[in-house]
């Protein structure tokens, strides 16, 4: 799948975590942030492109795109969890160790010697992962969602110029297409969580939509 597509999926995520935050949370979703879930999976529909000829998207990259969007949001009602009881340092130490775990098992049936300019290249990225793991769990407990989500997306426009600028892959009007319906509603659904959190404070007792 072309960065900016997959990229794109994958901020599926906030939808996710709406679903995930009443069926696992209990937590109450009004009918304004279940029609920006809609909007979300239109969005969805519009980058995978049925019956667009060549241009269709593999089912099966479609399929990972989602299913990690789906264990990102799944992070995301855990962090919800955990911010209020865990300093952010052990947060990201276990979720660090936890992945340590799971590429030590995946390692011997797809681990192979690389050379030593790639394994210069894993280094950094592994670098740059963890500092961006730091700062976006330490952003969620200093910041409410609302004002973190719309920086979190600037990572289409980084997958857009990068996919670009290294593989030589433009995005289709649909990719942006899609790209626009899904960061609409997960901007829409962010905002909503913070006026949903800023109503409870106000008048605990208020219907929550």
């Amino acid at each position: 799948m072309p960065l900016a597509d997959a990229t794109t999926l994958s901020f599926t995520a906030p939808i996710f975590a709406t679903i995930l935050s009443f069926f696992v949370l209990k937590e109450a979703v009004g009918p304004r942030r279940w029609a920006a879930v809609a909007v979300g999976f239109i969005g969805v529909i519009v980058v995978m492109r049925p019956g667009v000829g060549h241009s269709v998207l593999p089912l099966a990259g479609v399929a990972f795109a989602l299913i990690g969007a789906v264990l990102t949001a799944g992070v995301t009602i855990t962090l919800r969890q955990l911010r209020d009881t865990e300093h952010v340092a052990a947060i990201v130490f276990w979720f660090f160790v936890a992945c340590s775990v799971v590429g030590a098992i995946l390692l011997p049936f797809v681990g192979h010697w690389h050379a030593l300019g790639t394994f210069g290249l894993l280094i950094g990225s592994g670098v740059a992962g963890g500092l961006a793991q730091l700062f976006m769990t330490a952003s969620l407990q200093k910041a409410p969602v609302a004002v973190v989500a719309p920086f979190d997306y600037l990572q289409i426009v980084g997958a857009i110029v990068f996919g670009w600028w290294l593989m030589a892959a433009t995005p289709t009007l649909t990719t942006l297409a899609g790209a626009a319906l899904i960061a609409s509603s997960g901007l829409y659904t962010a905002w909503r969580e913070h006026i949903r959190r800023k109503a409870s404070l106000i008048q605990p007792t208020a219907p929550l939509v």
